[in-house]
């Protein structure tokens, strides 16, 4: 049974550039650009437990592990975003954006081990565990590309959007917790 959960909350300022027109730009001639950047806040959690068990004649035998992960901070994101008309309403929309977060990850891991002889009456037991908590940093990169439909309200001098895309994401947490936990 494994579990990851992992959730932004981002707070950006933004710019638009004006729209890039004439022959010399090419297939970016008519583009829109935003950039931004600001602060993010991160969380990522993860879990995963295996279990095993096995008889063999009247003994019985049987593990169990888990681990667990948790990382928490804050760091700056910075991105840019496009939108290059294709046909009335429609444009290609397309985003890159990357964060580094700094913050603190927790491991806790543990193991255990079971044996019991029915017919000897034996049994014996080993539970082993251990933690860590560590200062680490996360990178995040995300691309997106996709369709947006967009049009200018009538009523407000606003527009209203809508976008199908689909999106990547690098998760990179370069951590040496594992050889930190391990040391003298």
């Amino acid at each position: 049974m494994e579990r990851l959960e992992a959730w932004n909350a981002d707070a950006e300022v933004t710019y638009s550039f004006h729209k890039l027109s004439g022959h010399h730009f090419g297939f970016l001639g008519g583009t829109a650009f935003q950039f931004g950047v600001g602060a993010r806040y991160t969380r990522l959690e993860t879990d995963a437990v295996a279990m095993g068990a096995a008889r063999l004649g009247s003994a019985v035998a049987s593990t169990t592990a888990a681990a667990t992960t948790q990382f928490d901070g804050a760091g700056v994101t910075a991105g840019i975003r496009g939108t290059k008309h294709l046909w009335k309403h429609v444009s290609l929309y397309g985003s890159i954006r990357h964060s580094m977060i700094y913050g603190d990850m927790d491991l806790l891991a543990q193991a255990s081990a079971v044996a019991v002889d029915e017919t000897a009456g034996v049994a014996a037991g080993a539970v082993n565990s251990g933690g860590a908590r560590s200062d680490e940093e996360l990178s995040i990169s995300e691309f997106q590309l996709g369709l947006q439909w967009q049009h200018k309200l009538k009523c407000y001098p606003a527009c209203c959007f809508f976008r199908v895309a689909g999106e990547y994401q690098i998760w990179d947490l370069d951590s040496d917790a594992f050889v930190n936990a391990n040391a003298p």
